[in-house]
This record gives structure tokens, C-alpha cells and sequence, in this order.
């Protein structure tokens, strides 16, 4: 039986990745595991960057975390975002209201974002328990700053933006406020539903793609930072070393996972960037991305094997290859 979350890498390499239609000699970088978006050939300069992706997890906000989730993932790939369809599927009982307020929340994000909504699809449903919107996102990419993974090195630097657990935490202070209110400070409490103002990487990726050390981007989601990381070495076929101190946490972020007994490290993290970049560009790399007003910091490396961390006390810890989600612990 499958369990609640992303589909695990192994069964999508076995299954999933068996039935993908048509071939065509336009994809330049189809669908694989830590592939953020698809990317097609369009015209002479240009290529286009594609994403699907469903929010699930959250109901507060879910306009604005459909909008910005997609567009993080073209923006990883080094894409501008441009369009976007929204698939709105709503459970029995819901309101004119409920609709209109998803609607807004869909126009209000992509209008800050300079993102056309051109289509998409909406109904009721006996399907769902809860409102669904599944976006998908169309970007545009210069070939020039294509990101391709074949080109990490052992040695190269692992940066992280922000902080983990940004998008978790405002789900569950957003979502799951009753579970939390009898434990946590109100204070601590406001500070992590204002955490959905920082759920856009738009920002850094354009910083990134200007420095010349650049290898590759990705969009922490489910399954947090360690998620990431491993989505993306086990597609180069490398490994990882992280450094537990280096990790950068907000203080708030880190007290709600210690009340609620959850591993930050696995907590979707949309918001946070993984960039890597080789060694002797990091310095401009955090400069740049520093002076923007947006905190950044070498985390780890790339290794030629194992997924590893160095805790705090200095002991190598082996990472359970494992991607699971731990928001959806949550309710259980």
C-alpha cells in the first residue's frame, strides 16, 4: 500500500517513468527525480520550462502557495515565470465565497509576480475532502543558462538560502493552529504564519543565475533539505556530506519542530534554495545574495559517495536515504 506523500523515488523510476507517451526530440530535459520542471526546445534563443503541481497539504493561502510553489520550481531551472492553469477542485459544502476567495488569492500572488493566469479548470466534487488547486506553471528559460545536473563535481559547494522548514511551518501555524495553541507562544505562533511571505525563491535564483560559479539550483519541497539533497545526488549518482551547525534555522521554526516532535531537516521547505556552486565562486555567491537582503550559507559539499551529516558533536552520521514528508505526521 502506498503511503501518504510523494510517490517514493524507486517506485517512480519502476512504474512512472515507464509511460511517458510519445517521444519527441524537443525535450531537452524531461521528466527524472529532482526535476523541478520539464524543459522543451521553443525557438532560437529560448526554452520553455513546464510544471504540475497540486497543493494538498495547506487550505489558508492555497492560491498563493499553488502560485509560488510552481514558479519556485521554473525559477530553480534558472526560468522566468510567465504562465499559469489552475485546476480548482472543491469538496461538497463549499461556498461562492470559498471559490471566490481561492480565486483572489491565485490573482493577488501572480499579479506581485508579474504571472498571467491563462486557463485552467474548476468543480465540486465527492473526490476531495478538503479544497484542492493543482497549477501548472510555464516558464522561460535563455539557453545560455541552461542548468544541467551532469555538470556537479565532487567538491562542489552545497549553499542554502533562508532557513528549512519555511513553507512546513506556515502550513502547520496556518492550518494546524488548534494542535499548536496550547503549546507555543501566540507571538511565535504569528511570526510563523507570516512565514508564507517568504516561500518565493524568485529572488535569490535571479542572483544566483548571474554568478558565473553556478552549477544547479533546487526547490526543497516535500521531504524538506534532505529531500533535496538526495533527490539530487541520486540523480548524478554522487553523495553528500552536510554540516548539522551550518544549517541555517529560524529560532521560531526550530521551537515549533521541538514542541511537535519534528525532524526540520524533512520538512517541505519551499522558500529555502539549494544552490550549487563551485568553491571558488561561493564567496561573491553569498555576497551577492547577502546584499539583497536574503541570508545565505554554505552547508555542505558534494561527495563522490554516501549521503552523510556531521552533527554538532562532530560525529558523521549516515542519512537514511529515505524521503518522506514529515507534515504529513501531523494529523496522525
Amino acid at each position: 500500500m502506498l503511503s501518504i506523500g510523494k510517490i517514493p523515488n524507486d517506485i517512480l523510476k519502476k512504474i512512472i517513468f515507464k509511460y511517458l507517451g510519445a517521444k519527441n526530440n524537443d525535450i531537452i530535459d524531461g521528466p527524472h527525480i529532482s526535476g523541478d520542471s520539464a524543459v522543451v526546445n521553443f525557438q532560437k534563443n529560448n526554452y520553455i520550462a513546464l510544471k504540475s503541481d497540486p497543493i494538498t497539504g495547506a487550505f489558508e493561502n492555497i492560491g498563493k502557495h499553488a502560485i509560488i510553489v510552481n514558479s519556485n520550481d521554473i525559477a530553480a531551472r534558472g526560468g522566468i515565470p510567465k504562465f499559469f492553469l489552475a485546476t480548482i477542485l472543491l469538496p461538497p459544502g463549499s461556498t461562492i465565497d470559498d471559490l471566490e476567495q481561492i480565486s483572489k488569492d491565485l490573482h493577488v500572488t501572480a499579479l506581485k509576480l508579474n504571472i498571467s493566469i491563462i486557463g485552467g479548470h474548476s468543480e465540486v466534487t465527492n473526490a476531495v475532502k478538503s479544497p484542492i488547486v493543482l497549477g501548472v506553471m510555464a516558464g522561460e528559460i535563455k539557453k545560455d543558462r541552461f542548468l544541467d545536473a551532469k555538470n556537479i563535481e565532487v567538491g562542489d559547494k552545497i549553499i542554502l538560502t533562508k532557513s528549512i522548514g519555511i513553507e512546513g511551518c506556515s502550513v502547520i501555524a496556518n492550518d494546524h493552529y488548534n494542535l499548536i495553541k496550547d503549546q507555543i507562544n501566540s507571538n511565535v505562533i504569528n511570526k510563523a504564519k507570516k512565514l508564507i511571505d517568504k516561500i518565493s525563491i524568485l529572488q535569490e535564483a535571479q542572483i544566483a543565475l548571474k554568478n558565473e560559479g553556478l552549477k544547479f539550483m533546487h526547490d526543497p519541497t516535500e521531504g524538506g533539505l534532505l529531500g533535496g539533497i538526495i533527490e539530487l545526488c541520486s540523480l548524478i549518482n554522487k553523495g553528500f556530506i552536510l554540516y548539522e551547525s551550518d544549517i541555517p534555522i529560524y529560532d521560531y521554526i526550530d521551537l515549533i519542530c521541538k514542541k511537535l516532535e519534528i525532524n526540520p531537516l524533512r520538512l517541505l521547505s519551499s522558500g529555502a534554495l539549494i544552490i550549487i556552486c563551485k568553491p571558488e565562486y561561493c564567496n561573491k555567491m553569498l555576497n551577492d545574495i547577502s546584499n539583497s537582503g536574503i541570508n545565505a550559507k554554505i552547508i555542505g559539499e558534494i561527495t563522490e559517495s554516501g549521503y552523510k551529516i556531521k552533527l554538532k558533536n562532530g560525529k558523521i552520521k549516515n542519512v537514511n536515504p529515505d524521503t518522506h514528508e514529515e507534515l504529513w505526521n501531523i494529523d496522525q
